[in-house]
């Protein structure tokens, strides 16, 4: 029988992973440190287009470093690419193994198809007007004037449009802008029912609603703002955490929550991936 949801639930989850350790364990953290150390032994500014390049290119080799660093570090067909999308999208990068991610299935169809990310590129716009490259891209967005749209929300729809991503590994990539590539700009006041509408993110959420409203999705539900609010609040004021760190975090336990103990039920407790 499916078992329902609470915020207790989530609430206790949360606390359980930042008992161990400061990082809550999260895969995510291990990824971030590992690519900070390899943009400093590649001798690549994090926040430089080659550095966003970089972690970009991480993404959609499946989480993969050596997809980054063959990208931006090394030469491809005789060339060290710089940050330009025209000579990128003509880069084709193998396909990758897509074992051992941690049970991401997103992760393993991303590591297959690293070329169709970066090809796609050279076809992205903000706010109908092109970019030539990674740096062009995120200066674009900081720059966007749009009245009703902050930054992350711009970026977000931007890089939902990459080949392999959508929302979910968009939403990974700007984390890593974020904490890899200081773009802290980005980060918005709240984190929104649309940023978390969809896979293991959203069918939490929906479970959690389920005993509060009759809704027929959560983008149309009245309570779900209110949670995650709650959520991230409680991040901050009972788990110590930081604005952008409560944010991330939030997204990503609400993921694994689901995705991993569904077959453990809300009492689990243990590491996760």
């Amino acid at each position: 029988m499916t078992r329902d949801y609470t915020l207790r639930d989530i609430k206790t989850y949360m606390r359980e992973r930042y008992k161990e350790t400061s990082t809550g364990g999260f895969f995510e953290y291990k990824k971030q440190s590992d690519c900070r150390e390899e943009l400093e032994s590649l001798s690549i500014s994090p926040d430089s287009g080659k550095g966003l390049l970089f972690t970009f290119a991480t993404i959609a080799g499946g989480w993969k470093l050596d997809v980054g660093s063959r990208l931006v570090g090394g030469k491809i067909d005789g060339k060290k690419l710089e940050d330009d999308f025209e000579t990128i999208s003509n880069v084709d990068l193998k396909r990758v193994d897509e074992a051992g991610y941690g049970g991401h299935p997103h992760r393993h169809a991303n590591g297959a198809y690293p070329s169709k990310a970066l090809k796609s590129l050279s076809t992205l716009n903000v706010e109908n007007q092109s970019v030539s490259s990674m740096s062009d891209l995120f200066a674009s967005i900081l720059e966007s004037e749009q009245s009703d749209a902050e930054p992350f929300d711009v970026a977000y729809e931007t890089f939902k449009d990459v080949k392999t991503f959508r929302g979910l590994a968009a939403f990974d990539y700007l984390e890593f802008a974020v904490r890899v590539n200081g773009q802290d700009e980005l980060v918005p006041d709240q984190l929104k029912v649309a940023y978390v509408d969809r896979n293991g993110p959203g069918k939490t959420l929906a479970r959690i609603i389920e005993n509060r409203e009759d809704a027929t999705s959560i983008s149309q539900s009245e309570e779900a703002p209110k949670i995650l609010h709650e959520l991230v609040d409680f991040a901050k004021s009972e788990l110590g955490l930081s604005h952008t760190a409560a944010f991330f975090d939030v997204e990503s336990c609400l993921c694994t929550y689901h995705g991993e103990l569904e077959n453990e039920g809300p009492d689990w407790r243990g590491s996760c991936t």
